[in-house]
């Protein structure tokens, strides 16, 4: 039997990560206390909270007056199918929380903004990547300077 060099219970991500999926490590639990089959429940609760994530982005794209060929290429892309239930793939979860900030900048809510980018970073912390882009968006819009300034203590 050849052992994993891979740690078996690290988790890579950060801490909002870990609280969304803390559902799906009691489900687990409770099946090995059932006596159910452990990798079966783990795809099934893992499953259910990427759709119920990947439904929010939708519900969100209808409710933000986005054209329904946009709604339609979201909901049936085959990319976001693919990389969500078929690799298991978590990138939802921020990328949610990214475009939350970007619709909160938009509606001119910092401080909503920040609290959204502070969950897309605790989320995953590559996200980190995406600020630059935002300071550019504020550096383009002087309009938007006293944003930034109020959107930064929400955030941290």
């Amino acid at each position: 039997v050849s052992q994993s060099r891979y740690r078996l219970d690290a988790f890579p991500y950060g801490l909002v990560m870990l609280l969304i999926f803390l559902p799906v490590k009691i489900g687990l639990v409770l099946s090995k206390i059932f006596g159910w089959d452990l990798a079966t429940s783990f795809q099934v609760m893992f499953s259910l909270i990427v759709l119920v994530i990947d439904i929010s982005i939708s519900v969100f794209l209808r409710k933000s007056n986005t054209s329904l060929s946009l709604q339609k290429t979201y909901a049936f892309s085959p990319l976001v199918i693919w990389i969500n239930f078929i690799l298991g793939q978590t990138d939802l979860i921020p990328a949610m929380f990214l475009l939350l900030t970007a619709n909160s900048l938009i509606a001119s809510k910092s401080g909503k903004a920040g609290v959204m980018l502070g969950l897309a970073i605790g989320a995953k912390f590559s996200i980190l990547l995406a600020v630059p882009f935002f300071l550019v968006y504020f550096y383009d819009n002087p309009r938007f300077t006293v944003m930034l300034v109020d959107s930064l203590p929400p955030c941290a």
